[in-house]
């Protein structure tokens, strides 16, 4: 009788153990999982955005036009897929700073953010 109840008590142990088991895989690569590009951003004197190669190779202007705009150099980012620039600056009229993101082709421009104040994008590229 003390083995049967010793079988069935270790044989509810397991059942309940493998109920709440979970199981979790890895991702690995692919398109899902943030790889490092690769690529350096930064402004140039006159308030261009360039995007390069860690070595300086392959670099392409970012052709962003806005009127009377600077871009300030620390407010340059690149987003995590490589494929989205995020830059602060001000305009000449104004004593706000203004967030704007674009493609890296300068395509789609759009105001993220308008008159905040300090408008440094801080964090990881």
């Amino acid at each position: 009788m003390g083995s049967a109840v010793l079988t069935a008590l270790s044989l509810s142990i397991i059942a309940f153990q493998m109920s709440c088991s979970k199981s979790a895989n890895a991702q690995t690569g692919g398109t899902t999982g943030l790889t490092q590009l690769g690529k350096i951003i930064y402004t140039s004197t006159n308030y261009q955005i360039w995007i390069a190669n860690y070595d300086g190779s392959n670099k392409k202007l970012v052709p962003v036009t806005l009127p009377n705009f600077s871009i300030f150099p620390n407010g340059v980012k690149l987003s995590p897929d490589g494929k989205t620039v995020f830059f602060t600056g001000q305009q000449s009229s104004n004593l706000f700073n203004t967030i704007y993101s674009c493609g890296v082709d300068g395509s789609n421009l759009t105001k993220v953010v308008d008159s905040c104040y300090g408008g440094v994008l801080n964090g990881a590229n």
